[in-house]
């Protein structure tokens, strides 16, 4: 039983982005054109919304935990291995309220309409509108279809494979290639992320934390939000092949890094946890990549575009 499975039953009883971040208000802007601009390894687009993917590169790296290193490893991040991944693209930050109140927009007449998270003005019905002061910080509350749905919606407004991360993209964005526990290093430090530990109980701005980012610039990898992986859980050592990212009849899915109502044990990179497909919580979001098309098409998902 994973944490969002006791979770769910707790809740039943009772353009560009800068490095610097987005506008806290504006957010994510609408173009009318299908803009791509490169900026030195990364990729920028400014529509259908704006948002800047970092390249990591094609190489080696250490998945799973040591427990010689890690005392807090557990089982399901063991063994540690060495796996190679071609190189990809990985949004820079969490998808925000903003950039998914873009899309809850556009398919809110949709014949099969975009339902806005259950915390937002106007929640769980088409449209709605993202928390005043929030549009900044990371979208929470979205199920696995509509993270693919919106996935499907970037690739077919700019021709580029967009995904959601498998857990091996999102482990190495996370940490690099040399098996550190967290996105800085080995060392703890309350200071670089959000997570029970910080008190703050609820999301911040994506561009917070600046000194916590990955080794490839990547913010809040670990802590604020729970970020989803088209991945199942299966044993270690990780095998693509195996059936592992076809989540097409599957009740689970990946979420990896941490949030702000979780210890910090969680908000190690290696540390794994699952959550069912049907339905999202408020300390769960997402983040995409443009990367090899591995994954089979969900039947029906183009007529939801």
């Amino acid at each position: 039983m994973g944490i969002f499975d006791r979770l769910r039953r707790k809740e039943k009883v009772s353009t560009t982005i800068k490095s610097s971040g987005l506008n806290e208000e504006s957010g994510a802007i609408i173009t009318k054109k299908k803009d791509t601009v490169k900026s030195g390894a990364n990729v920028v687009l400014t529509s259908p919304i704006e948002i800047e993917l970092v390249k990591i590169p094609a190489g080696e790296f250490l998945m799973g935990s040591n427990p010689k290193n890690d005392s807090e490893a557990i089982n399901s991040e063991l063994p540690q291995h060495t796996v190679f991944l071609p190189d990809f693209f990985i949004s820079l930050f969490p998808i925000t309220n903003a950039q998914y109140e873009v899309f809850a927009k556009k398919y809110a007449t949709h014949s099969m309409p975009v339902l806005s998270p259950k915390h937002w003005v106007g929640g769980g019905n088409p449209g709605g509108n993202a928390p005043s002061g929030k549009k900044n910080h990371p979208v929470t509350n979205i199920d696995y279809l509509n993270a693919v749905r919106f996935c499907a919606w970037l690739r077919h407004e700019t021709g580029k494979l967009f995904r959601l991360p498998t857990e091996a993209e999102w482990e190495k964005a996370a940490r690099g290639t040399d098996g550190r526990i967290y996105p800085w290093g080995n060392k703890w430090d309350i200071s670089k992320l959000n997570c029970k530990e910080s008190g703050l109980d609820q999301t911040m701005p994506v561009d917070s934390y600046s000194k916590g980012k990955s080794p490839y610039g990547l913010f809040n990898m670990c802590g604020n939000v729970w970020e989803m992986c088209n991945s199942q859980m299966k044993p270690y050592p990780y095998d693509k092949n195996d059936g592992r990212e076809d989540l097409s009849s599957s009740k689970e899915v990946m979420f990896r890094g941490g949030a702000f109502s979780f210890n910090k044990k969680h908000a190690r990179c290696a540390y794994r946890e699952t959550g069912y497909t049907s339905f999202g919580i408020d300390s769960g979001g997402f983040r995409v990549v443009i990367a090899e098309n591995i994954l089979p098409e969900w039947e029906g998902i183009k007529q939801m575009i």
